[in-house]
Formats: structure tokens, sequence, C-alpha cells
């Protein structure tokens, strides 16, 4: 289980289709299992907000295992991941570093 607290007030969104504030009130839980024999990893998250929203919001993911691939390892920062896909979009660019 992975239990999320303290984060900075009004610097955070959550994104799951729609775009919602989240205060610095915020808590996750995270509850990672194998599944169905080991062939898939999934996650269920619960958020709960009592500054941005009244209740739990729950949902569910999964993964499929796949064993054909390595995996790279990944910094955290765009600048050193230029062999990633993902890097390459605008949306994960810092405003002050855009040409």
């Amino acid at each position: 289980m992975i239990d999320t607290t303290n984060f900075v007030a009004d610097h955070h969104w959550i994104h799951d289709r729609l775009s919602i504030p989240a205060s610095d009130e915020l808590h996750i839980v995270e509850r990672i299992r194998m599944i169905e024999g080991g062939t898939r990893l999934e996650i269920e998250f619960s958020l709960t907000d009592p500054k941005s929203w009244v209740g739990t919001w729950k949902m569910t993911k999964q993964w499929r295992r796949v064993d054909d691939r390595d995996i790279a390892e990944v910094e955290c920062l765009p600048d050193l991941n230029e062999h990633m896909p993902s890097v390459h979009s605008d949306a994960n660019i810092r405003e002050e570093t855009k040409r």
C-alpha cells in the first residue's frame, strides 16, 4: 500500500479525462497487486480531498505483463530522457525551455 499526503496547496490537478483541482488536503491511497496468475498488475486508487470534493473518488487500472521487452531506466527530467517517445511532446516541456 502506498499512502500519500502533504501535497502543496493549489499547485496540482488530478487528470482523468477532466482536470480536477486538488488542495493540500488531498490524500491518495494506492493498493498494488498481481492478478490472473501474475499476468496483470492492478492498482486501486482511493482519493479524498475534503476541500475540493465530497466523498471518496475510487478507480482501478490494470496493465498486462509483457515479458518480451526490457524495461529502460527513466530519470524524472525530460532532458535526460531523449530516447523516450513521450518526452517529444510540448506538454512535457517546461514553459521557460520552449523554443
